[in-house]
């Protein structure tokens, strides 16, 4: 699955590659009232509707996204098939940001007496995570580019035979 999505205050566009190559563009208008209502001038209450209307809809995308990858194989996903993967999906999150937390600085802290201790280990494992996970996906990414690079720059190495520079 291919594609951008670009959310502007009153519309959002779409681009996703077709599997015979081509890119399939869209556009679809936003009737959010967050914008003109009072309440909607409040950053924080604008905020958190913007989030929760961008989470539904880029999954609304993705869905259409995961459904037009796999038109050449005739298959269409069903409600049931998203409800399971996002049941999945959310209860891994909460398994791995507040319910693992919770079991390490429980075990921890069990035979320590003081009652403000393993809250305290709880808040600095869930930040810890919190901070670890962009930069795991950092690394991640940094890697597969420089793997993509040496791939690449064997392969032109292999076929001109032209040095390249080295990195």
């Amino acid at each position: 699955m291919e594609g951008v999505l670009m959310r502007g205050r009153d519309a959002i566009a779409v681009a996703l590659r077709h599997p015979d190559g081509r890119i399939v563009t869209t556009t679809e208008q936003l009737n959010s009232r967050v914008h003109t209502a009072p309440m909607g001038k409040w950053p924080f209450v604008r905020g958190l509707v913007v989030l929760y209307e961008t989470l539904v809809i880029g999954t609304r995308w993705l869905v259409r996204s995961a459904n037009v990858q796999a038109e050449e194989d005739d298959v269409e996903l069903g409600k049931g098939t998203i409800a399971i993967t996002l049941l999945i999906t959310f209860g891994v999150a909460i398994a791995v940001f507040s319910l693992l937390p919770l079991f390490i600085s429980s075990v921890a802290t069990s035979q320590a007496n003081q009652g403000w201790l393993q809250p305290a280990v709880e808040g600095v494992i869930q930040v810890t995570l919190f901070l670890a996970y962009p930069i795991a996906w950092v690394i991640w990414v940094a890697t597969a580019i420089w793997v993509i690079y040496r791939v690449v720059r064997g392969f032109l190495l292999f076929n001109d035979r032209k040095p390249i520079p080295a990195m």
